[in-house]
């Protein structure tokens, strides 16, 4: 508000005779820059660009656009949505007066009475991707200036790129576009409130700025583009780790005893867990994620060895019930008393103290070497059919001896598989996005500003 300054100390005059004049001096330049408004707006059209008629006059307009919060990143819809303020000013001489005649320097006036610029989204994620929050009012300076601010929350479209999820880098950009009026200039800025962008999924990692002008459309484009990285710790806590807690189990399963259906039960149990924690991840990815994202690959993997892992379990419980009629193949026995020295088995005796109960039963039940080579033609003592093994061959070895090194081969072989696998799978997605690079940066018609943001 313009205050004329009536108050002189050489004077002694009341202070409420000098509010009486000073109120009087206001109306009268009110009443006098009423007039003279009304005179202005006769022959003003809000249609008609403000240098129109101007002969090479250039018009400039400067955006400035302040982030205020991220709303939230969808990566199923792929959609990005933030709330921005907008600042713009330009210059209209056709809204000019004295101040020092009228008493007023600057007013306020509804944004739909003057001219403004068009500003709109040019990658909106649907067709009503902008929101304005409020009616706005524009701020006229005496000497044309105006300036104009306002708030939109904004969706636009995101390309969700999940290679290396729950570790990823996420590029979300946000196109400003703007007629380019004759001799047009647009001078563009952008800040952000780095508060307002700690959001509870992602953390703020940069920005750019990129400008791009379409002769044949006659548009002019600004590029706001946003990287921000996942908190990795939600997708880690509820979906990848049960996952690999509930594979990391499967193999214990070989530790079970054969008689009966534990083993069954126990690894159907875990293949349909599995199954189902691939489904809640799955919703957490887009459908069209290009490439496929590493952990879903994964996780498919591991899918097929839970089921090689049961098929193994069904061919084991088949080999630890052939009758004791057949004979151990020499090859297998040397394997059995080898790997019952490495896990510091002793050798091996009728009955086999660290074999289930009922294993030993069956053991000890063991009819001797002689009787089963005269129930067996053709099956002479291993021992003395094959010169020079027998310290590694036993005639007390059988099927279940067998099923027993297998379940301990298997156990050491897969948690031995699964821990390498995991260490690769974890440097691989956690360093695979941290040089990741902007598709903006390799592109021929944007130019990048080099410094022309400001943070708040």
């Amino acid at each position: 508000m313009y205050i004329f300054n009536a108050i002189d100390t050489d004077f002694n005059i009341p202070f409420d005779q000098v509010q009486q004049v000073q109120d009087t001096i206001d109306r009268q330049g009110r009443s006098q820059f009423q007039t003279m408004f009304l005179d202005i707006m006769k022959n003003y059209s809000k249609n008609l660009l403000p240098t129109l008629g101007a002969r090479f006059q250039q018009m400039k307009l400067n955006i400035t656009t302040q982030i205020e919060t991220l709303v939230g990143i969808d990566e199923v819809e792929e959609r990005f949505t933030t709330v921005l303020t907008f600042h713009l000013a330009w210059e209209d001489k056709r809204l000019t007066w004295d101040p020092l005649l009228s008493g007023v320097p600057f007013m306020t006036i509804d944004e739909n009475v003057v001219w403004k610029p068009v500003i709109e989204i040019g990658n909106p994620h649907e067709a009503k991707s902008s929101r304005k929050e409020t009616e706005n009012l524009v701020y006229i300076m005496s000497d044309g200036r105006i300036y104009w601010t306002f708030v939109r929350t904004i969706d636009t479209r995101c390309d969700i790129d999940t290679t290396h999820y729950p570790f990823d880098r996420q590029y979300c950009h946000i196109d400003l576009t703007t007629p380019m009026y004759t001799l047009y200039a647009v001078n563009f800025t952008h800040g952000i409130h780095k508060r307002g962008l700690n959001h509870g999924n992602w953390r703020y990692h940069s920005h750019s700025i990129y400008r791009h002008q379409n002769v044949e459309s006659f548009l002019w484009i600004g590029t706001i583009e946003y990287a921000f990285d996942r908190k990795p710790t939600n997708p880690v806590i509820l979906y990848i780790a049960p996952v690999f807690i509930l594979i990391s189990i499967l193999p214990l399963v070989f530790l079970l005893p054969n008689e009966g259906s534990d083993r069954i039960g126990l690894t159907l149990t875990v293949l349909l867990a599995v199954s189902v924690y691939m489904t809640l991840v799955a919703d957490e990815l887009p459908d069209r994620s290009e490439p496929m994202p590493i952990i879903t690959i994964v996780l498919f993997i591991w899918y097929v060895l839970n089921t090689l892992t049961t098929m193994l379990v069904l061919l084991n419980a088949r080999m630890y019930r052939i009758s004791e009629q057949y004979t151990v193949p020499a090859c297998l026995q040397c394997a059995v008393l080898f790997t019952r020295r490495i896990f510091c088995q002793g050798q091996l005796k009728a009955p086999v103290e660290d074999e289930d109960d009922s294993q030993q039963e069956a053991i000890t039940n063991e009819v001797n070497d002689e009787e089963k080579g005269n129930a067996m033609p053709g099956n002479d003592n291993i021992s003395s059919a094959i010169p020079g093994r027998g310290d590694f061959t036993s005639p007390n070895v059988n099927w279940k001896h067998v099923s027993s090194m297998v379940d301990k081969i298997l156990i050491v072989s897969i948690y031995t598989v699964m821990a390498i696998f995991l260490s690769i799978l974890f440097g691989v997605l956690y360093h695979g996005d941290k040089n990741k690079k902007s598709s903006m940066e390799f592109g021929d018609e944007y130019v990048k500003y080099d410094i022309n943001a400001y943070n708040v």
